[in-house]
């Protein structure tokens, strides 16, 4: 009885087995390999007078901005997983007239997810919504099988987030807010310590960088970006 017990018990988890692996791995592997962020000083600023890293402003290394955050994220899915972010801070300010021709490079390595991260430095609303479905256009148009993901800002304004909003509703893409994350837990401080590639200590003096978010902060936007990515994986190629 013993003998057929265990013989009984075994055939059952040989048949429960690929069952609970399948479940426990749903929503766990991704397809893309190659994500793209187009953004500002959060997502990456080049070496200045008074910022010291090529990473997302305010962010104490490389690691801990959202960019890097995210793609370590991602490859606990698929470890080939790659994660680049540059900053387009022209296309924000002169968002009627830039010359979108200047993105090309950055498709080059054909991204198959796109995440528009920006938004913070637009002055004038006037035909920004207009603006952004062209840049929309232009990234379908270069990479139509990529998946597109458009945040809110992390500044708080309510006129810019119902366009972001507006523009990824009319174009069925996922948007994420952001903006409940503005609060002074995430964000960085005059005086707060960060460092550059080698390692020396630098203590953030100007009040523009102490607005952005800190390595907290960073890593709130990398989880709300995760997150929306693996709701709609399933949906997903």
């Amino acid at each position: 009885m013993k003998r057929a017990k265990v013989i009984s018990i075994l055939a059952a988890i040989c048949v429960l087995a690929p069952i609970l692996m399948s479940g426990c791995n749903k929503n766990t592997d991704i397809a893309y390999s190659n994500v793209l962020v187009l953004g500002n000083s959060i997502t990456k600023h080049p070496v200045t007078s008074y910022w010291w890293g090529e990473w997302g402003m305010a962010a104490s290394t490389k690691q801990n901005d959202f960019v890097h955050k995210l793609e370590k994220m991602l490859q606990t899915a698929n470890r080939d997983c790659t994660v680049e972010g540059y900053q387009i801070w022209d296309w924000e300010r002169n968002h009627t007239t830039y010359d979108k021709s200047n993105l090309d490079t950055f498709f080059l390595n054909r991204p198959d997810l796109v995440i528009i991260r920006l938004g913070e430095n637009v002055g004038s609303l006037t035909s920004f919504d207009v603006s952004l479905q062209n840049l929309v256009n232009y990234i379908k148009g270069k990479v139509p099988d990529a998946r597109i993901i458009i945040t809110g800002v992390f500044w708080t304004s309510p006129p810019k987030d119902s366009i972001f909003s507006a523009v990824a509703r009319a174009n069925n893409l996922t948007y994420v807010e952001l903006s409940s994350l503005n609060i002074a837990a995430n964000k960085a401080f005059m005086g707060a310590t960060v460092y550059d590639a080698q390692g020396n200590t630098h203590f953030i003096d100007n009040q523009l960088v102490a607005d952005h978010p800190n390595d907290i902060g960073m890593t709130a936007i990398a989880n709300a970006i995760f997150k929306a990515i693996m709701d709609n994986n399933n949906l997903q190629k």
